[in-house]
């Protein structure tokens, strides 16, 4: 049996910090598909295509802010998924053991 693959979106505008989050990602496990944004508009771009598992983001791109994705998610079809784990990302943002 095939393991499922795991796609992972990351928006990241610094190349740089996009290919390390890359690399760390993709030498962990062979499940995780990885796909970049460079840009909100890109990662919208994304979105309306395919569904990821998991976004990771700047808080702050050259073309906005991360927020402003999330607004921007609400005009796509089908986002229940994506908006639940921004609900949960944007309410607890960090956890401190």
């Amino acid at each position: 049996m095939e393991e499922q693959k795991i796609q992972i979106l990351i928006v990241e505008d610094e190349d740089p910090y996009a290919r390390l989050i890359c690399k760390a990602l993709e030498s962990k496990d062979e499940r995780y598909v990885v796909t970049v944004a460079q840009n909100l508009q890109e990662a919208l771009s994304i979105l309306v295509k395919s569904k990821p598992d998991l976004i990771i983001a700047g808080c702050l791109l050259l073309d906005g802010k991360l927020v402003d994705l999330y607004y921007s998610i609400l005009t796509v079809e089908n986002n229940d998924a994506v908006l639940n784990s921004f609900k949960n990302i944007l309410q607890k943002p960090l956890t401190f053991s």
